[in-house]
């Protein structure tokens, strides 16, 4: 593949690879599959991509956050364990009874609706105080 055939986004890559050689450097991609695959381009060029570190954004915020989350004793909890964690709690929930969610049927389906909505709230920067019971269609709703 000649210089000339790259994209904009290879040639910068060729060109930081080629100035930074030994450098440690991130490349940001929206999945790690599609980052080794511009990666795999500049290869494909002649420019060794050495030091390349490929990162989607969730685990670059997490590389930065990483000293001060240990610093506070916290560890990142995604994917399955957070489904399961919600779901143990949605099932303490649902065994004191009398809530609004809380009378649905447990489901895969109903845990990843809960924490979708849990992250949109976290997302939004609201903690529990911050969320008006009364803004709900139902009340009850808000409340839990």
């Amino acid at each position: 593949m000649a210089k000339r055939d790259l994209n904009r986004l290879t040639k910068a890559l060729c060109d930081v690879c080629r100035e930074r050689i030994l450098e440690e450097k991130w490349l940001l991609a929206p999945s790690l599959r599609v980052g080794f695959q511009w990666l795999d381009s500049v290869a494909r060029s002649g420019q060794p991509v050495l030091n390349v570190r490929v990162k989607t954004l969730r685990q670059m915020a997490l590389d930065l956050a990483a000293g001060e989350m240990a610093r506070k004793g916290l560890t990142f909890l995604g994917g399955v364990g957070i489904e399961v964690l919600v779901d143990r709690v949605f099932g303490r929930l649902r065994a004191a009874g009398g809530g609004y969610t809380t009378g649905l049927e447990p489901s895969p389906g109903l845990t990843r609706t809960l924490v979708q909505a849990i992250r949109d709230l976290r997302l939004a920067g609201l903690r529990s105080p911050d969320v008006e019971a009364g803004a709900f269609e139902v009340k009850s709703k808000g409340e839990e």
